[in-house]
């Protein structure tokens, strides 16, 4: 696997990870949608640990990795918008 790769899967697993970490913390109610991206993804994962099957097989499950991504990456560059217009007295926000 090349570079290029590792950086995307890694990219990709820190939002995903991100975003449930965020959904658990403040306590939100997950929509049906997500609970099924995340019990996919979560569940795939684990089944394929603990059976020790081809790493090949997990790839799969990674199809319900981006979703999440993409909805942890939009929190996160709320949070970044956030600390900006504190910093700089920014009354108007973009969404």
């Amino acid at each position: 696997m090349n570079l290029n790769s590792r950086i995307i899967q890694f990219t990709a697993l820190i939002f995903s990870f991100g975003y449930i970490i965020y959904k658990i913390k403040n306590r939100e109610k997950l929509t049906n949608a997500e609970m099924v991206l995340v019990l996919i993804f979560l569940g795939g994962y684990v089944f394929h640990i603990l059976w020790e099957a081809k790493s090949r097989y997990i790839i799969g499950y990674h199809l319900a990795l981006f979703p999440l991504a993409f909805m942890g990456l939009t929190i996160f560059s709320n949070y970044i918008l956030e600390f900006i217009e504190k910093r700089k007295g920014i009354k108007n926000r973009i969404k």
